[in-house]
C-alpha cells in the first residue's frame, strides 16, 4: 500500500489511480489475502446452499468482505435469512432493509429456491468477478484508512455506472 495520508485528496486520488493495479497485485500476493483468495477459489465450487456458505467461516468471511459487509459478519442468522429471501415479494427481508449492500449481496450470490440452489459457484467467470470484487473492496478500504475523501471518490466511481436516476443517488447515503 502506497501511503497517501499526508497528501491532498486530489493528489491521493491520482496516486491511487496510478498505482491501483500494482497495489491489487500486491494484495493478491500477500499472505492474508492470497490465502483467502486461494481458499475461496478452491472451495466455493462445493457450495450449493446458503447454509453451506455460512457454515464455512473462511468462505463466508471472504464473501462478506467482498460486499463490504465485514462489519456484519457476526450476523450469520440475518445473512441466512436475507439470502433465503424471495426478492420478488415486497415483504421479504432483503426488500425491507435500507442498506443497499445486502441487496447487492443477495443479487451477487444468486441463490435460488429459498437458498437451496446456486449455479454461480461453478462458473469461472463468477469466481473471477468475486475475486475482483474482493480485491477492489480491500483496496478501497485501505485507501479509506488513509484518506476518506479518496475512498469516497473511488466508491462513487464504482457505483456511478449503475445510476439510472437521481433517486439512485438519493437512496445511497454514501453517494
Amino acid at each position: 500500500m502506497i501511503p497517501i495520508s499526508a497528501s491532498s485528496s486530489l493528489l491521493g486520488l491520482k496516486i491511487a489511480d496510478a498505482t491501483k493495479e500494482t497495489q491489487i497485485e500486491t494484495l493478491k500476493s500477500s499472505a492474508e489475502h492470497g490465502r483467502a483468495i486461494d481458499t475461496f477459489l478452491e472451495r466455493i465450487s462445493d457450495v450449493e446452499t446458503v447454509d453451506q456458505l455460512v457454515d464455512d467461516y473462511e468462505l463466508y468471511t471472504f464473501v462478506m468482505k467482498a460486499f463490504d459487509l465485514e462489519d456484519q459478519i457476526f450476523g450469520k442468522a440475518m445473512i441466512k435469512a436475507i439470502l433465503k429471501s424471495d426478492i420478488d415479494q415486497d415483504d421479504s427481508l432483503v426488500n425491507k432493509l435500507t442498506d443497499s449492500r445486502f441487496k447487492e449481496l443477495y443479487e451477487g450470490m444468486g441463490f435460488g429456491n429459498g437458498g437451496t440452489t446456486n449455479i454461480n459457484t461453478l462458473l469461472p467467470s463468477w469466481k473471477a468477478k468475486m475475486v475482483d470484487r474482493y480485491t477492489d473492496t480491500i483496496f478501497i478500504n485501505n485507501q479509506a484508512e488513509q484518506n476518506e475523501t479518496v475512498a469516497a471518490a473511488l466508491e462513487f466511481r464504482a457505483k456511478a455506472a449503475d445510476v439510472e436516476s437521481p433517486y439512485d443517488i438519493l437512496k445511497d447515503k454514501e453517494m
